[in-house]
């Protein structure tokens, strides 16, 4: 059939305190092409990880990092718009 796979790694955190409780490594959906009008489908659901399974602990580390960055860009983006918009007094 025509369509994507798409092969996905999640983690499982508890809304109010963001610990992990456990992850799926390898989770594969595929998604048909528009034309076919079909749903996702869910192919296989990977192997369960446990939240202190080094790679995803290193994975969730490396997500933490990127989001702490593009916080910062985005930051720096408002800043250099309040420059230009604010004339200094």
């Amino acid at each position: 059939m025509a369509g994507l796979n798409y092969k996905l790694t999640i983690s499982i955190h508890k809304k109010s305190n963001n610990v992990c409780l456990a992850g799926i490594k390898d989770i594969t959906i595929y998604k048909a092409l528009p034309y076919m009008n079909q749903p996702l489908k869910v192919i296989s659901f990977g192997t369960i990880l446990d939240c202190k399974d080094e790679w995803l602990v290193n994975l969730i580390e490396s997500v933490k990092a990127k989001e702490v960055g593009n916080a910062l860009v985005v930051e720096q983006k408002i800043e250099k718009e309040v420059e230009t918009v604010e004339p200094d007094a």
